[in-house]
This record gives C-alpha cells, sequence and structure tokens, in this order.
C-alpha cells in the first residue's frame, strides 16, 4: 500500500499534524506551567511584602508561633523566620529536613532590607518556589510553595490533546489523500493515455487542463511528444505508400529489361545497352532510398554531421562555378550578391547539397533567356541565403506541400525526378536550427529564403 505515492502523501500529512499536536500539547503544558508559577509568585510576593512585623523582639516570635498553631498551613507550603545567624525561629508548613539547607542559605546571601525570589530543587526531584524578605537587623522572613500544578487541570488537558491528536489525525488523512488523488490524477491521466496508445489508439491525449502547474506542463509535454511520435508515424506511413508507388516503376523497367535480354538471341552490344539500361535504372533506385533514408536521419537529428566555421558565400560561389555550364548551356543568366558577414557553423557537405538542390531546381524551371539569383547575407545571430528564378514560380496551393516528400505539383509533372529535393532541403535545414520560406519575386519567379543561425545554440 505504502508504495502508492497517493497512500505516502497522506502517511506524510498525518505525521506532520502528530508532530504539530506533540509540539503544541508541549507549549500548551508550558504555558500552563507558566501561568501556574506566575501565580505562585504574585502571591508570595504580595504575602512578602505585606505589612510584616520585624522579628527582633522574643514577645513578636511567640506571637508568630501562636499565629501558625491558630491557622496551621499545609506541607505544600513553606514559613520560615530566621535569626541574624540563620537559625530557623518560627517554622510552619513543611518540616524541616536536610534537604532544605539550600533555602535557608538563601537569607544569608540576602542584603539587608531586601527581598528576592528562587526556585530551589529538593532531593525528591520537585521545585520549591520561595521568597526571602531580610530586615535590618538581620532577621529574615521566608515563604514558598511547592511548583505542583493542579493535577485535574493537567489530566483535562492531556485528555483534550490526546483526543485532538486522533481526531486530527483523521482529518489530515483525509484531507491529504484527496489532495494526493487530486495531484496525481494527472498522472494517471497519463498513466491510461500510454496505455490507450499501447492498444494502437494514436489519436488519445492526456486532457490538458490540469489542478496542477507541474502536471500541467507534464501532459502538455507528453501531449508534444505525442504530436510528434503520430507526425512520425504517419509521414512514414506516408513515406512507405511513396516508396512503393515510384519504386514500381524503375522495377517495372528493370524487369522489361531483363525479360528483352532473355527473349531469344542478341548481340552483344544489345546485351551491353540492356545491362547499361538495368544499371541506369538501379543507380536511380539506390539514389532514391539514399536521399529517403537521408532525410529521415535528417529529420530525427541522427544524421551525422559535422559543423565547422564556413564561409557560406564561398559555398555559393563552389555551385555557381558547378552549374555555370549549365545554365549557359540553356542561356540562363547568373548572379551572385553579397553582404555583411557571412560564416556560420555548418556541415559543407549538407549545405553543398542544399544549394545544388535549390540552384538545379531554379535552372530546371527558368525559361531561356532567364535569371537565377543567388544572394548572401550577414546579418545579427544569423545569414539569409535567397535563390530566386524568373521561372513560373510555386502556385499557392502547392507551397503547404511543396516539401513533402515525393509531392510533385503540375507544374513538375514533366520533369525528372521524385519529389525529394526540397524535402531534403527542409530537413538540412531543420537541422541546422534554421528555418526555409518561399515566396514570389517582384516579377515572378519563385524565391527560397533560408535563415541559419550562425551557431547552431542560438
Amino acid at each position: 500500500m505504502f508504495r502508492s505515492l497517493t497512500a505516502r502523501i497522506a502517511l506524510s500529512f498525518v505525521f506532520l499534524t502528530l508532530a504539530l499536536n506533540i509540539a503544541l500539547l508541549g507549549v500548551l503544558r508550558y504555558a500552563i506551567s507558566s501561568s501556574y508559577q506566575k501565580g505562585i509568585d504574585t502571591f508570595l510576593l504580595e504575602f512578602a511584602e505585606g505589612d510584616l512585623p520585624d522579628p527582633d523582639t522574643p514577645s513578636t516570635i511567640e506571637d508568630l508561633k501562636a499565629d501558625m498553631e491558630r491557622d496551621p498551613i499545609g506541607k505544600d507550603f513553606y514559613l520560615r523566620v530566621l535569626g541574624p545567624d540563620n537559625e530557623v525561629l518560627v517554622a510552619a508548613g513543611m518540616p524541616d529536613h536536610p534537604g532544605l539547607a539550600p533555602v535557608r542559605a538563601l537569607a544569608a546571601n540576602t542584603r539587608l532590607g531586601h527581598q528576592r525570589i528562587d526556585t530551589v530543587g529538593l532531593a525528591n526531584g520537585t521545585e520549591l518556589r520561595v521568597v526571602t524578605r531580610k530586615f535590618e537587623k538581620g532577621f529574615a522572613f521566608q515563604a514558598g510553595a511547592l511548583l505542583l500544578p493542579d493535577p485535574a487541570l493537567e489530566g483535562r488537558v492531556m485528555r483534550f490533546g490526546l483526543l485532538s491528536v486522533v481526531l486530527l489525525s483523521l482529518v489530515a488523512a483525509s484531507i491529504g489523500w484527496w489532495m494526493a488523488r487530486r495531484a496525481m490524477k494527472g498522472v494517471r491521466d497519463v498513466t491510461l493515455t500510454a496505455r490507450d496508445i499501447l492498444k494502437g489508439d494514436l489519436a488519445a491525449r492526456v486532457p490538458a487542463r490540469q489542478s496542477v502547474v507541474e502536471v500541467s506542463e507534464l501532459a502538455n509535454a507528453f501531449n508534444t511528444m505525442l504530436d510528434r511520435i503520430e507526425t512520425l508515424v504517419k509521414d512514414v506511413k506516408g513515406v512507405s505508400a511513396s516508396m512503393a508507388h515510384d519504386l514500381r516503376g524503375p522495377l517495372t523497367r528493370i524487369r522489361g529489361y531483363s525479360e528483352l535480354a532473355l527473349r531469344g538471341e542478341k548481340s552483344g552490344e544489345d546485351y551491353k545497352e540492356t545491362a547499361s539500361l538495368v544499371v541506369e535504372e538501379t543507380l536511380a533506385l539506390e539514389g532514391l532510398i539514399d536521399t529517403t533514408l537521408e532525410i529521415i536521419a535528417l529529420d530525427a537529428r541522427t544524421h551525422p554531421t559535422r559543423l565547422v566555421p564556413t564561409d557560406l558565400s564561398e559555398l555559393m560561389h563552389d555551385t555557381l562555378d558547378i552549374y555555370g555550364d549549365l545554365a549557359e548551356e540553356k542561356g540562363i543568366h547568373l548572379e551572385f550578391t553579397k553582404q555583411g558577414e557571412t560564416m556560420a557553423r555548418v556541415d559543407p557537405a549538407t549545405m553543398r547539397r542544399v544549394l545544388a538542390n535549390l540552384v538545379d531546381n531554379a535552372i530546371k524551371f527558368t525559361p531561356r533567356q532567364g535569371t537565377v539569383r543567388l544572394s548572401v547575407e550577414g546579418l545579427r545571430y544569423q545569414v539569409v541565403l535567397v535563390v530566386s528564378d524568373t521561372g513560373p514560380g510555386v502556385p499557392l496551393a502547392d507551397r503547404s506541400r511543396v516539401f513533402d516528400r515525393f509531392y510533385r505539383g503540375d507544374t513538375s509533372r514533366g520533369t525528372p525526378g521524385y519529389g525529394l529535393g526540397l524535402s531534403y532541403v527542409q530537413a538540412a535545414i531543420r537541422a541546422h536550427g534554421g528555418r526555409i520560406e518561399i515566396d514570389d519575386e517582384p516579377n515572378g519567379g519563385a524565391r527560397f529564403v533560408l535563415w541559419l543561425p550562425d551557431s547552431p545554440e542560438r
């Protein structure tokens, strides 16, 4: 039972209540004892400060003895008249015994014409509260009372205390159990949601509104994780379906080439041509699979990257050099501009492929005599890269899906490819802590804007 956090919290409430009650009983008992002692002090001081006769004559001593015999006091009280040599002249109440010697010694330590009040511990463990008044001629008067609180009052206090301990412990256990159950409700919701997901319900979510802030934060974090998992599962299903569709074409062609090679006798050149076509299709399949796996690794942040300080303007220059001949062949003009500091910590190989994909697409969709522009600008804490063209642009209807894996818009149906280039670009930029946006050029054409932090930690 006590392995349950709810039970432990309730038990903690009980122990805390017990400790507070015991402390309260101690304080109450001390208050009663202090009040009792204060009452005794008031009585003794009033008695000592009253109109007492100066016991300096035999007649006065005899009168005091006679008064004590007429009105005897109880054995819990102490009354003594001492002579200048500290001898007992009058004694009443508590009988003399050796344990009272420290009490009488107080008279010798009291100055003439003064009085004092003290607590003296006796041999039997009790305490005597005693006031000593010393007259001018050396005689002393002592009156005292045992510090014995009322047993009946103490009994009532203890009974009340024990009853309150029991009742408050029950109340504390109930409140603790209720509060613990209320606080742990969110944790139970998380557990139940996890069980639903194990049963296959990936849409299950933890109720976001919880009574405890920390549990609400846990629920929100858990739901965010579930959203991410659901998205990844949907992506995997989508990729699987798309790959199955896109793999069918190359596999069908490979099968067709192979069947043609097996029909009848062919010349050596025919076999070489068929083998070349099979190799070409196989390489295309290999590229499709490799790119898909790289995108998945980039999305999952498991792709091996080597982040080093890199001048992005140099990477753009390298890309322009690679595609210069192709652009010239198509009659496309390439432009490049640079502003500010363009250093950033990136993986050079990944960024080269990102720029290559964007420039390749721009050249592919830009008509003859068009222009492809590349620019890089260093801002505070980030670097902005822009690749734009004067082609047909990306229709608004396609912009929300253009980064989806294997998606090909209407304008790209007639061009070679599998629809993975922009998916790779987005995954790579996100893996670097950046983002990518699509816009239109003022005079027509697509404009891809890449925002990269100058350091991935930002």
